[in-house]
C-alpha cells in the first residue's frame, strides 16, 4: 500500500527527448545548433533582443501590422520609441543554442529606423535622455511602459506620461502603386476620460503627447472608448491539445504520475519547459523558454484528458512563473509581466508590465525564477 501518492508534473526539457550525438561533456557549439525556432507559428508580436539597424533594441517588441501581416514595427519598451519598420517578412531567428542566444533580425525591406533616443517628450516637452548609463527604462517622471493589449488580432502599446495614459495602435496599408505606408493611431486618456485620438503618418517620429491632446477632436473618440473586456473574441490558438497522462500504479511510497507534454503540435511551438505553478482550482500554467505560457487542465487522478491551451505567446524567454491569488506573473529577460484574460476566452489579452526596471544587453544573461514575498505577494 502506498504511504503517499504524490502527483508531480514531470516536465522533461525538450533537449532530452532526442538522444545527444555524443556525451554532454564532449559537446561543442555545433551540437547545439537547432533551427526549429524559425518554424514556430508566432502570434501578433514577439518580444526579445532585436538587431535594429541604428543600434540594437535590447527590450524590443516586433509587431505584425497590416491586414495580411505585410509589415513589422519594433517598439522599444525602455525608451517608449519606435525603432524600426520593414516590409516583406517578420523575423529571422539564429539557430545557435536552440535560438536562445542570438538576436532576432529583421526579415524584409527596411522602411525606417531610429537611433536609441526617447520616443516621447516628458511633461515639460523635452526629449532629452536623462539616463546614466544609457540603459534600462526611462525615469517614471518621463515615461513608463505599461504593457500591451491584443484587440481583434491587433496590438495596442500602452504607456504613461504623468497622469496621461497613451495607447498606440501601429498599422500599415497598401496604397496605389503597391506602396506600403506605416502609421500610428494614438489615443490619450486621463482619469478614464478620453482626451484625444490622432492619426500619425510619420510612423517612427517622436511625439509630444501634450501637443497632441491640444489638437483633440471629440468626433474622433469612438474607438478610444472601447472596453476590451466586452469584446467577444474567439481563441486565437483554437481548441486545446489533448494528451493522456501516465498514472504511476506501482506499490511504492513515492508515486510519480507523468503529465505528457505535446512536443509535436500544430503551432510548431517549442516545449522547453521552465517555471510552472497552480491556481486554486488545480489548473497549471507552464512557461516555455521560447516565449509561450500554456494553461494545463485535467490534472486529476485519472489523467485521461489533460488539455493544453496556448494561453500567451511572444514573451521574452520567460523562465520564471508564479501564480499569486490566481493571477499569473511571468519573469522574462525584459520584465515581470502580469497576464490578464479580460474577455474570458481562455487566452491572455493584456500583457501588463508589473516591473521593467531590469537593465540588460545581449548575450545569455538569463533570469531564471521569480518568488513572492512572505505575505504571499
Amino acid at each position: 500500500m502506498k504511504l503517499a501518492c504524490l502527483l508531480m508534473l514531470c516536465l522533461i526539457p525538450a533537449v532530452l527527448i532526442a538522444a545527444p550525438p555524443k556525451e554532454v561533456s564532449k559537446q561543442g557549439e555545433r551540437d547545439w545548433v537547432d533551427a526549429r525556432y524559425a518554424k514556430v507559428k508566432f502570434g501578433a508580436f514577439v518580444s526579445g533582443h532585436i538587431a535594429t539597424p541604428k543600434g540594437s533594441t535590447h527590450k524590443g517588441i516586433a509587431i505584425r501590422v497590416g491586414d495580411k501581416g505585410e509589415g513589422t514595427m519594433v517598439f522599444d519598451t525602455d525608451l517608449c520609441a519606435w525603432r524600426a519598420g520593414w516590409t516583406g517578412g517578420f523575423l529571422k531567428t539564429d539557430p545557435a543554442r536552440y535560438g536562445l542566444i542570438g538576436a532576432l533580425r529583421p526579415a524584409g525591406k527596411m522602411i525606417f529606423s531610429n537611433s536609441a533616443v526617447p520616443g516621447v517628450a516628458n511633461l515639460k516637452g523635452s526629449y532629452a535622455d536623462p539616463r546614466e548609463p544609457k540603459s534600462g527604462p526611462l525615469p517614471k517622471s518621463h515615461a513608463r511602459y505599461k504593457g500591451l493589449h491584443l484587440i481583434s488580432g491587433r496590438v495596442a502599446i500602452r504607456y504613461a506620461i504623468g497622469d496621461f495614459d497613451v495607447f498606440e495602435h501601429p498599422w500599415c496599408k497598401t496604397e496605389k502603386g503597391n506602396e506600403i505606408k506605416f502609421f500610428r493611431n494614438i489615443r490619450v486618456r486621463k482619469n478614464g476620460l478620453s482626451l484625444g485620438f490622432n492619426h500619425l503618418q510619420e510612423s517612427g517620429r517622436p511625439v509630444d503627447i501634450l501637443k497632441l491632446v491640444e489638437k483633440y477632436n471629440p468626433e474622433l473618440t469612438v474607438y478610444a472608448t472601447m472596453n476590451i473586456s466586452q469584446l467577444d473574441e474567439p481563441r486565437r490558438w483554437g481548441e486545446p491539445i489533448v494528451s493522456n497522462g501516465i498514472v504511476d500504479k506501482r506499490k511504492t511510497p513515492f508515486a510519480i504520475d507523468t503529465i505528457t507534454i505535446p512536443f509535436k503540435n500544430e503551432h510548431n511551438a517549442l516545449m522547453f519547459t521552465a517555471g510552472h505553478d497552480f491556481t486554486s482550482n488545480g489548473d497549471c500554467y507552464v512557461a516555455m523558454a521560447h516565449g509561450d505560457v500554456w494553461k494545463v487542465t485535467g490534472i486529476d487522478t485519472g489523467l485521461q484528458k489533460v488539455k493544453w491551451y496556448r494561453f500567451a505567446t511572444g514573451l521574452y524567454q520567460p523562465l520564471g512563473l508564479r501564480v499569486v491569488k490566481d493571477q499569473v506573473y511571468v519573469l522574462g529577460r525584459d520584465q515581470i509581466t502580469r497576464l490578464h484574460d479580460y474577455n474570458k476566452n481562455g487566452e491572455a489579452d493584456f500583457y501588463e508590465t508589473f516591473n521593467n526596471d531590469i537593465m540588460i544587453g545581449g548575450g545569455g544573461a538569463f533570469l531564471r525564477d521569480v518568488f513572492g514575498d512572505g505575505s504571499g505577494g
